[in-house]
């Protein structure tokens, strides 16, 4: 992993040349592109978890990694990195960052700790939103490839977009497509990795019922869950689940 930061290094600056390298690697579908959008997600990891302390407790921890890499298996391309951590907050959320990197918080994992079917459609969910790059095509729109050059050379996403862009990746407000897409592949993902896709059904009728209380909250924003129940249940129609 040395060499692949040493790499980016080189190859990371504020001209247009390594501009354009950078939104090739970021953008692209190739080993390289995979290898960029990890150390980006390293950098914005490092900061969420300056703000948001991990939280000590194994057996949550190992809860989340289990059921992580129960999905991670029926995952296409192997090389794509998921890496999950509990962070310490008594708000109800989870949310994932570029190159793999998913967070959710120990008041969410402790309400599901007892259904592991609702905590696979919040991993499934999060997973999608990385495969298809929801969070670094929402940077990318964001801050200019300067921005990013200089996130990468220094190490720091505050110092360089600020709390405002991570704030807005932690509350993972994507547009409607997105989170229905991220909603429909993850139902299908959990399915073909084993568990029941009531899960899903039970988590939005929690959260549909805990909106409002505070912190960040998931899936608060549109499309509203009535929405989303409703095409998770043509999902499962499809599937030809009972």
């Amino acid at each position: 992993m040395k060499n692949i930061f040493y790499s980016l290094g080189k190859k990371v600056g504020k001209s247009w040349y390594r501009g354009r390298y950078l939104y090739k690697t970021l953008t692209g579908n190739t080993e390289e592109s995979l290898q960029a959008e990890y150390a980006l997600g390293v950098i914005l990891a490092k900061d969420i978890e300056k703000e948001t302390p991990v939280a000590d407790e194994p057996a949550e921890q190992l809860l989340a990694e289990s059921v992580l890499q129960q999905l991670r298996k029926r995952v296409k391309n192997k090389d794509r990195y998921f890496h999950v951590k509990v962070l310490s907050a008594s708000n109800l959320n989870a949310f994932a960052l570029p190159g793999g990197f998913i967070y959710i918080t120990s008041a969410l994992i402790g309400n599901l700790s007892n259904d592991p079917d609702a905590l696979a459609f919040v991993f499934a969910h999060e997973m999608i939103h990385i495969v298809l790059k929801h969070p670094l095509k929402r940077i990318m729109t964001s801050y200019s490839l300067e921005a990013l050059s200089r996130m990468f050379k220094t190490g720091s996403a505050l110092g360089v977009i600020g709390k405002d862009m991570l704030k807005k990746l932690v509350r993972s407000h994507y547009s409607q497509d997105n989170e229905l897409a991220a909603d429909e592949y993850g139902l299908r993902l959990m399915y073909s990795a084993g568990y029941n896709t009531e899960g899903a059904l039970r988590l939005m009728r929690f959260f549909q019922k805990n909106i409002g209380e505070g912190g960040f909250q998931y899936f608060s924003t549109h499309p509203s869950v009535k929405t989303r129940i409703e095409n998770l249940q043509r999902i499962q129609n499809e599937l030809g689940v009972k």
